[in-house]
């Protein structure tokens, strides 16, 4: 399937034909690192399973976040950070400022095609769903700072596997897959 967006939250949900994440090195897919303009589902691919306002609303937030902290080199460092943690890799800086590359790329697409909510919608019928308690973890840390929001959610997104799971169990591969024209 072509990934669709969040991170956060990511961010995982999907959509087309195959599961290959459109990020680098395997950034979330259905998260920010893997959107792509025009790349979340239709209205009707999420209308199957009934969206929490309450986790739609974290979501958004959560994206919203990366927005704000878009700018911030210590957010991006947390969050790639846990994501190579979370796949117990070495983190090889290169590959590291790759990831973050294309996930920066892939978030500002959505922002760009105003893809964030329906994105979210997708994320919550497709994939793991967060916790309560996952939700404020990562509420309290956008409080303190990008960097404390970076790794709560890197956390949470990729150890923990909100958004990030789909709910049949079947992880994205990691490698790269090209990103559809505009």
């Amino acid at each position: 399937m072509r990934a669709c967006v969040l991170a956060l939250v990511a961010v995982v949900a999907c959509k087309g034909g195959d599961k290959h994440a459109a990020t680098g090195s395997g950034a979330p897919a259905g998260s920010a690192a893997s959107a792509g303009s025009g790349s979340a589902a239709s209205p009707s691919d999420a209308a199957a399973v009934a969206i929490d306002p309450a986790m739609h609303n974290f979501c958004v937030r959560s994206m919203q976040q990366i927005g704000k902290c878009f700018d911030d080199d210590a957010f991006w460092d947390a969050h790639a950070t846990a994501f190579f943690a979370a796949q117990k890799q070495p983190i090889d800086p290169a590959e590291k400022k790759h990831w973050i590359g294309v996930y920066k790329d892939s978030f500002a697409s959505l922002v760009r095609s105003k893809e964030i909510e329906q994105n979210c919608d997708v994320m919550l019928a497709e994939n793991q769903l967060p916790t309560k308690q996952q939700m404020e973890l990562v509420d309290q840390a956008r409080d303190q700072s990008c960097a404390a929001f970076g790794g709560a959610l890197g956390y949470v997104l990729y150890t923990e596997g909100a958004f990030y799971r789909p709910r049949d169990g079947v992880i994205p591969p990691p490698e790269l897959a090209p990103l559809p024209a505009p």
